[in-house]
Parts: structure tokens; C-alpha cells; sequence
């Protein structure tokens, strides 16, 4: 597989079986950082994105409701 570019000068490609994530600046000695994802460690970050990926989503609810006027729903604790 290939590196695939993900933004920021982030690259990430597959290595031994892990995601591997580079950095390219254009300096002559990079890549500067290696970050190497164990299966585990990927799967935690999938997690991670998912509760992110969830705040974003009841935050934007918030905001189209008051948008629209509609009553908000109570927040359980």
C-alpha cells in the first residue's frame, strides 16, 4: 500500500502490520516524527473519533434547533 496523504503534512501508510503516520516538512531529514499504531491503539482512536464525532453532533442539533426556534430537549445527566 501506498502513503496516503491525510492534510498538515501528514502522511500514513501501513508497515509490519501498523499504521504508520510521518511527517514531512521539507527538511532534509525527514521524516522528523514516526508514530506507529498497534491495532489496539488505532481501535482506541476510532473510539476517540467516534465521542468527538458525537458532541459535534448534539452541539449542531443545538444550534439548528435555536436556529429554527424548536424547543430544546432536556439534557440528562
Amino acid at each position: 500500500m501506498t502513503k496516503a496523504y491525510l492534510g498538515d503534512s501528514v502522511y500514513c501508510e501501513i508497515e509490519n502490520g501498523m499504521i504508520k503516520l510521518t511527517t514531512f516538512n521539507g527538511y532534509l531529514d525527514d521524516p522528523r516524527n514516526v508514530i506507529y499504531l498497534e491495532q489496539q491503539v488505532f481501535y482506541n482512536l476510532l473510539a476517540y473519533v467516534k465521542r468527538v464525532e458525537a458532541i459535534y453532533d448534539a452541539v449542531q442539533r443545538e444550534v439548528d434547533a435555536k436556529r429554527l426556534g424548536e424547543p430544546q430537549q432536556e439534557k440528562t445527566p
